[in-house]
């Protein structure tokens, strides 16, 4: 009977995983007859010159930088489900340099939630950003996190808060 509680209170809170790979789809956007109803910018992240294309949070002073960038994140209504839309977008280093998105990713509703407990998006909030390239969403009474990696695909997972 101990066992089992001690083990029970040992996993509260924690971190549990249930991860999937997203793709994005090979089209922008699939209709005319969408409605953005969310729009949030992440932090800036940065990218070094000879650097392999890794990206940085922070960097020092006298780094040698190449590009200020950030993801923007969209929250599109489809009908009756939701999708998500992340641009990558390009700012320039001094005031008055251009903006301008790099890379465009959407993703169906149905895909993100297809090895998730929900079946598609149908009550998704915006929480949080947790880094440049991650962030927190709500589903119904799910915490679902979602990192983009540089390829554009998103790794997903539910997490249950730390109460």
């Amino acid at each position: 009977m101990r066992i089992p509680i001690l083990l029970f209170l040992l996993n509260v809170g924690l971190v549990w995983a249930q991860e999937t790979d997203v793709q994005p789809l090979p089209t922008d956007i699939p209709s005319p007859e969408i409605s953005i109803t969310y729009l949030t910018c992440g932090p800036y992240f940065y990218e070094l010159r000879g650097d392999t294309g890794n990206y940085h949070a922070v960097y020092a002073d006298d780094s040698d930088i190449k590009d200020q960038l950030f993801y923007r994140v969209s929250l599109v209504l489809e009908e009756i489900y939701y999708s998500i839309m992340i641009e990558k977008i390009s700012r320039g280093l001094e005031e008055g340099d251009p903006v301008k998105i790099v890379s465009k990713y959407f993703y169906s509703g149905f895909e993100v939630c297809k090895n998730l407990e929900c079946r598609m998006l149908t009550d998704v909030k915006f929480i949080k950003w947790k880094a440049f390239n991650t962030f927190l969403v709500k589903e119904n009474e799910q915490f679902i996190e979602m990192i983009i990696n540089k390829d554009g695909s998103l790794i997903i997972q539910v997490i249950a808060l730390e109460t």
